[in-house]
């Protein structure tokens, strides 16, 4: 009997574990635990039979942090808010930075979930949908912008170290997988600048998102450097925002696959797998993951992803770990039980074979999912996903 992370890892060796691993992205708040708690939902996933695994995040400026007096260069905030009028719905919460370089100033429409109180977070999903004015707005705004995304201080390195080495023994103790991430780099851009601004100027003037995408690697690489450091299991990449149907194989190649290379090369040389975020797409440019060395391709789905499982299989499935195979949002959480166990079986008869399969649905189990279809998915599962294969 293998542990979780054995059988994880099982899979990245391209061998047959016990049984398919089941893993989750938790983000439902009615759960028999909170997925908030990482070692509390460890133990309930586990305690289910299920596959977890731990996130090391290395320090960065997720939420602010690196904001600080006490830099050479140090950078001031200040925060206003506007008044609603014949233009704006919502209240105007703006946020500026004060950089030797100028001022960089940023806008978000406080709707009625807006989860910061009165502060805007320098890097996060909510400001995609949310911004009136993105932080990032012309070619001057990039250097100011080198001032916010700086390599972490020694105090917070050391930090990081502890914390590191206490997610290890626990992660160890546990029998999970010790994940390193999430690195970024078209997300961070999107954040930054927003996504459809960001696409026009890969078309109309590529070397503005060539420089930016620079800017954000030269800060994430001294961060996957520290994880490297820490011999974590597995390094993840997030491409939430970079799925080739969104920019085309073409500028995908021209601006993504660079980064990628590089990072994998960072990742091998420390004899450390990389994972690649994508949730939809993949079908489009699995020469190219083939190429650069990818070692694990999480977030393959069939239905909002429109990824053809039989061609990534065919592709790619003997050379890189599949992590996914069904979907959440729609199959898990709108399907019948004979559609979701339909869609456990369609996913395990074609990518299990062999190995180099996680079950996963993609991309995260929802609020609005019932317990009872996660249920049926986990019953079904245990059913069919034991090696040698019935299904």
């Amino acid at each position: 009997m293998h542990t979780s992370a054995e059988r994880i890892i099982c899979t990245l060796s391209h061998n047959e574990p016990d049984r398919v691993p089941l893993w989750n992205l938790w983000r439902k708040q009615d759960l028999p635990f909170s997925f908030q708690d990482e070692r509390q939902r460890v133990e309930a996933v586990l305690k289910m039979g299920l596959d977890d695994s731990l996130l090391l995040k290395p320090p960065g400026p997720r939420e602010d942090d690196l904001v600080l007096d006490s830099w050479i260069y140090p950078v001031k905030t200040r925060i206003y808010c506007e008044g609603r009028n014949f233009k704006h719905r919502y209240l105007i919460l703006t946020k500026e930075y004060l950089t030797p370089e100028g001022i960089l100033r940023h806008s978000v429409k406080l709707t009625n979930d807006w989860p910061f109180s009165n502060n805007i977070p320098l890097l996060s999903d909510f400001n995609v949908s949310r911004s009136e004015e993105y932080l990032l707005k012309k070619q001057e705004d990039l250097e100011k912008i080198r001032y916010l995304l700086r390599s972490p201080t020694k105090s917070q390195i050391q930090k990081y170290r502890n914390s590191a080495q206490d997610l290890r023994n626990f992660a160890k103790k546990r029998g999970v997988l010790l994940e390193g991430g999430w690195i970024t780099a078209v997300d961070t851009a999107v954040w930054l600048f927003g996504f459809e601004p960001l696409i026009w100027k890969a078309v109309d003037n590529p070397d503005f998102v060539k420089e930016l995408l620079d800017i954000v690697y030269q800060w994430e690489k001294p961060r996957l450097e520290l994880l490297l450091e820490e011999k974590v299991d597995l390094i993840v990449h997030s491409g939430w925002y970079e799925m080739p149907r969104m920019w085309s194989p073409p500028l995908f190649q021209y601006f993504i696959k660079p980064i990628i290379i590089e990072e994998v090369k960072l990742g091998h040389s420390a004899g450390i797998p990389y994972c690649y975020i994508l949730t939809g797409g993949a079908s489009l440019i699995l020469e190219d993951l083939l190429e650069v060395g990818v070692d694990v391709l999480r977030g393959v789905d069939p239905i909002q992803g429109k990824d053809d499982l039989t061609l990534i299989k065919e592709k790619i499935g003997e050379q890189i770990t599949i992590w996914g195979g069904m979907n959440s949002a729609i199959t898990l959480g709108r399907g019948t039980p004979k559609e979701i166990r339909e869609a456990v079986d369609t996913a395990i008869q074609i990518l299990a074979p062999g190995g180099y399969f996680v079950l996963y649905p993609v991309d995260q189990i929802y609020d609005d999912t019932s317990w009872r279809n996660v249920q049926i998915m986990i019953d079904r599962w245990k059913e069919v996903g034991r090696y040698p294969l019935n299904v």
